[in-house]
């Protein structure tokens, strides 16, 4: 059996302005899809293939990396903190969202 489960993320997307004090949000969704199908969630090598499915996942969602802002050179940090803070959102948005499938994700990471 192929399983998958498809979760939304509304992410915040901050957007520069003039500074990053003076920086907007924008909400954007995205629709993310996780197989675990293959996987023996069982084991602890099936619970780490999974770890890394829910990850990769979260940083898709999220625009891949603080890197692709084109503002990033302007403010690094606060970017790559924005980044961070959205791919933890959205990894605990997928726990949750397997979670209520029944999938059990192992914790610890």
């Amino acid at each position: 059996m192929n399983r998958s489960i498809r979760f939304v993320l509304a992410a915040a997307a901050a957007m520069m302005t003039a500074s990053v004090a003076a920086s907007a949000q924008e909400y954007v969704t995205h629709h993310v899809d996780i197989t675990y199908g293959d996987l023996d969630l069982s084991t602890s090598s099936g619970q780490a293939a999974l770890q890394e499915r829910i990850d990769s996942a979260a940083a898709m969602a999220c625009g891949g990396s603080a890197a692709f802002v084109g503002n990033y050179r302007d403010a690094p940090q606060f970017y790559d903190k924005e980044f961070k803070r959205c791919r933890a959102n959205a990894r605990q948005q997928a726990v949750t969202s397997l979670a209520s499938h029944g999938v059990r994700v192992a914790e610890g990471h």
